[in-house]
């Protein structure tokens, strides 16, 4: 499938000790956003749990039905909410979590961790092409609408001539205040080292499953373009997730000393 390993590394293979000097890596994980993210992580995780006690210990019996039902969906709607949230954030840490993409004229060397992607659960990857081996660069927008909700990603994969093609990176939460957008400039300069096509496929459209954290998945290979209606409908939605988001950890919290106080 791939072909003689680019010149600065040796043939052994692409091991942390391989790694290319400095000057040859185009693209290399966020570590301090990888910290950050488990952090965080484990902070939504500790707010879901603590919502799953409160819907233990709040004493229903001394409420009305109605207030019962209402506190009950949610106290509950929060922690589905929360814990979805903490497995992204985990997974989003995973596939920060020690990658890099290297290249030199000859070829290109890449060591990716799985969880790159959120919706395509790629597993870890190593290895190298050289630039014969490779058809094209392709990147495409994909959206992903869940209940009111929607997000939008960037993917960044290399279409081998042979082969399975490879995602390498991806931008994520797109046009909200959390956006990951380092993939674009890597991505040019790439193109431009191995002197291939590089190829922007219009947006198209995943499943977006319950709250974008459950039952996902990726648009299909033959999935349709959206079309200008239905980007920006996407992105309109993707825009007010953003702002939900911030909204929901302040809900979280005054539901948290609500709790506290009933």
């Amino acid at each position: 499938m791939s072909e003689a390993r680019p010149s600065p590394w040796p043939a052994a293979g692409v091991l942390e000790a391989d790694r290319p000097q400095d000057e040859t890596i185009v693209w290399r994980s966020d570590m301090p956003r990888a910290v950050f993210s488990g952090g965080f992580s484990i902070v939504l995780a500790l707010m879901a749990l603590g919502l799953l006690l409160c819907v233990l210990v709040t004493p229903f019996t001394e409420m009305s039905v109605t207030a019962r039902i209402v506190t009950f969906a949610v106290l509950f709607a929060l922690f589905l909410l929360c814990a979805g949230l903490a497995r992204a954030v985990w997974r989003n840490a995973r596939g920060f979590w020690k990658g890099w993409v290297a290249a030199d004229a000859t070829g290109i060397a890449y060591h990716l961790p799985r969880d790159r992607s959120l919706i395509h659960r790629p597993p870890a990857a190593e290895g190298h092409y050289a630039w014969a081996a490779v058809e094209r660069l392709e990147t495409r927008l994909e959206g992903y609408r869940s209940q009111l909700m929607a997000m939008v990603q960037r993917t960044y994969w290399l279409i081998p001539r042979e082969g399975k093609k490879l995602l390498l990176f991806e931008d994520r939460a797109l046009d909200t205040p959390y956006a990951i957008r380092r993939g674009e400039e890597a991505f040019a300069k790439l193109a431009q080292i191995g002197a291939v096509p590089m190829v922007e496929v219009a947006m198209v459209e995943g499943r977006g499953g319950l709250l974008g954290a459950w039952f996902t998945a990726p648009p299909a290979e033959d999935a349709p373009a959206l079309g200008m209606e239905g980007e920006n409908t996407i992105w309109r939605r993707a825009g007010m997730t953003g702002r939900m988001a911030a909204i929901a950890a302040l809900v979280v919290l005054a539901a948290m000393a609500l709790s506290k106080l009933l």
